[in-house]
């Protein structure tokens, strides 16, 4: 996100920007592809917020249920992300047939369901804090 995108993106009237930050924690970053880095996160966020976007109209997808990371990995996340007065939300992972995380924990799985981003959830016991973190408690 640079500068130039993010006034681009004000002056064309977008109420809402949603960012893809996935995680918080460093390791798991590198791990997933090196995509993003809370520094140069932060420094889109700025971007937007010198744009004239406002804390609450930048919305950051985190990924809830990958299964390296634990629950206070997740934790962290949405700490950061409201610590940054943004608005987390939780995206449910579902990892996509021919990928390296597919065949890492799921190329032994035969019953199609577990593959369902809503069944893995609950499968792997995530519920109670996924409910937990969609809302505005404290963690």
């Amino acid at each position: 996100m640079t500068r130039e995108v993010a006034g681009f993106l004000k002056r064309a009237n977008f109420s809402t920007v949603r960012l893809s930050l996935e995680t918080a924690v460093s390791p798991w970053q590198k791990q997933s592809g090196g995509k993003v880095t809370n520094e140069l996160f932060e420094e889109a966020v700025h971007a937007l917020q010198e744009a004239g976007f406002s804390p609450q109209d930048i919305e950051v997808y985190l990924l809830f249920g990958w299964p390296v990371e634990e629950e206070g990995d997740v934790v962290a996340s949405v700490l950061y992300v409201r610590s940054l007065g943004l608005v987390p939300r939780l995206a449910l992972y579902a990892p996509t047939p021919g990928t390296k995380d597919y065949e890492t924990f799921f190329s032994h799985e035969e019953e199609p369901l577990w593959h369902n981003k809503i069944a893995f959830l609950y499968r792997r016991g995530w519920s109670k804090l996924y409910e937990k973190l969609q809302g505005k408690e404290k963690c």
